[in-house]
């Protein structure tokens, strides 16, 4: 793991997380949900943290939950909503996934 870790290098591998983040991120926020994540110019990083919000398709933690389940989606709750946490061996594949069933 150390040798494919130096071989494409923690920047590009930090690079690839943060933009599966980001197109998560805007994902969530055309299906209404609210994000609580501190991200910005000046902030950046893979974790989002996000919550149902009054135009989003599923109500309740407890329903997100529910459909992140059924596409096998490893989460966790951590008020005040669901943590997801892209890596770069993720896939845009796997990030659409989860945005189809939310």
């Amino acid at each position: 793991t150390l040798e494919l870790v130096d071989k494409v290098g923690v920047d590009r591998i930090s690079q690839e997380a943060e933009w599966l983040a980001r197109k998560l991120m805007h994902g969530l926020r055309e299906r209404g949900y609210l994000i609580h994540s501190p991200h910005g110019a000046h902030f950046c990083g893979a974790i989002i943290n996000f919550a149902p919000g009054p135009d989003s398709r599923h109500k309740t933690l407890i329903d997100v939950e529910s459909q992140l389940r059924t596409v096998k989606v490893s989460f966790a709750t951590r008020p005040p909503g669901i943590r997801l946490s892209p890596h770069a061996f993720n896939t845009t594949t796997e990030i659409e996934r989860v945005l189809d069933v939310l």
